[in-house]
């Protein structure tokens, strides 16, 4: 349960001293000596995740400065290869033709298995035995039984033995990824006068006992939804530049379909929405190496594996007809220096008080294309 905040004034300090005037926050009130800023970032912390939502999947990373949030991810050699494009490949074939991109990262004693079924034990496996550019002469039958692949095979690397004191091999070092997102900042204002306030402090709107207190809590719900929808549906503006106002971060979707990384690739093909095409969806994200666990998110025909939705959410899904397989532990909310959740108040001429909740934020989404190895995967022609 999130934790009940209650501005409500003491009895005996109702009785002795007048309610303060506060403003909001326009500039003459934020310069006055009197003005009251007040960082309640914890709120939001525990409040997010006992809600049933999407942000709650995820962890509060690092706080960031300035208009924009960097970060740095490895680029590990892939370890999946694709043979033989334009042929199926007989089971007395000794020679497989890769893409440059794919030759590039073989050496001599690679083991190489079918990855649809790695772990069968009657499956075969080859060693490559020579590489000349793109045509690589493998072993046959290592282990296993030889057998015919189909064009587009895609091959695991499932070890790479080398002999005792091996030469120096091909460098394999790799640069990092430097991946970029914006700051996105919220506001959520509220202005009420004493008699409002007053009314339930004396009683007079039943269940009440706080007008202000009452519509703190609100303005936070909303703003924890707002953050919500922003994780999942944000987009930033077209233009890229950091410093525009009212600027938005890349949420999730952004940054699965292409959008926010040039290398994440959506599958757009027509699914049924179903148990057996969920699982198969993890299965498939799992085996890309990048992922530490994996869930299913989406709602189309209400059917949920491992997602925290609430109802809102649900219907928004519904109509997308999406769904999405992901990594929680690779996608955090980061916070702005010091301004993940707070409040100002402030004193002013208005016979009334007034706040205001703001929160700055951005989306970090790691591993979202096969430039780093993909963790994550949205589908948007669920049927």
């Amino acid at each position: 349960m999130r934790p009940k905040l209650r501005w409500q004034q003491p009895v005996e300090d109702r009785a002795q001293r007048a309610l303060t005037a506060h403003a909001g926050t326009a500039a003459i009130d934020l310069n006055n000596s009197a003005a009251y800023r007040q960082d309640i970032s914890e709120v939001v912390l525990v409040s997010l995740t006992p809600q049933n939502n999407f942000a709650g999947m995820f962890q509060i990373g690092a706080e960031f400065a300035g208009p924009q949030l960097w970060w740095n991810e490895d680029a590990l050699n892939q370890y999946k290869v694709t043979g033989d494009t334009a042929a199926s490949l007989a089971s007395t074939a000794t020679t497989i033709n890769f893409a440059q991109t794919d030759a590039a990262v073989l050496k001599v004693g690679y083991i190489l298995m079918m990855d649809t079924q790695v772990g069968n034990p009657s499956q075969e496996s080859m060693q490559i035995t020579a590489i000349n550019g793109t045509a690589i002469t493998v072993t046959r039958a290592f282990s296993g039984t030889a057998q015919t692949y189909t064009t587009n095979t895609v091959f695991r690397i499932v070890n790479a033995p080398v002999n005792p004191n091996s030469d120096l091999g091909p460098d394999l070092t790799r640069q990092r990824l430097v991946k970029t997102n914006y700051i996105n900042r919220v506001r959520f204002d509220a202005n009420l006068d004493s008699e409002q306030i007053l009314r339930t402090h004396q009683g007079y709107v039943p269940g009440i006992v706080d007008e202000l207190g009452y519509q703190f809590q609100q303005r936070l719900a909303e703003l924890l939804r707002l953050i919500n929808n922003a994780m999942l549906y944000s987009y930033a503006q077209a233009s890229g530049n950091p410093t525009n106002d009212f600027q938005t971060t890349n949420g999730v979707v952004a940054w699965l379909d292409g959008t926010a990384n040039t290398n994440a690739v959506k599958i757009s093909t027509a699914e049924a929405f179903n148990d057996n095409v969920l699982n198969t969806m993890i299965t498939n994200i799992k085996k890309q190496g990048a992922v530490s666990k994996a869930v299913a998110v989406g709602d189309r025909l209400g059917q949920i594996l491992g997602a925290l939705y609430s109802d809102t959410i649900r219907r928004e899904q519904s109509d997308l007809a999406l769904a999405m397989v992901l990594d929680p532990d690779r996608i955090f909310i980061r916070p702005a220096l010091g301004e993940f959740l707070y409040t100002i108040e402030a004193p002013s001429f208005r016979d009334g008080d007034a706040f205001s909740l703001l929160s700055k934020f951005a989306a970090e989404v790691r591993n979202s294309g096969t430039d780093a190895g993909y963790a994550h995967q949205l589908h948007t022609n669920l049927t």
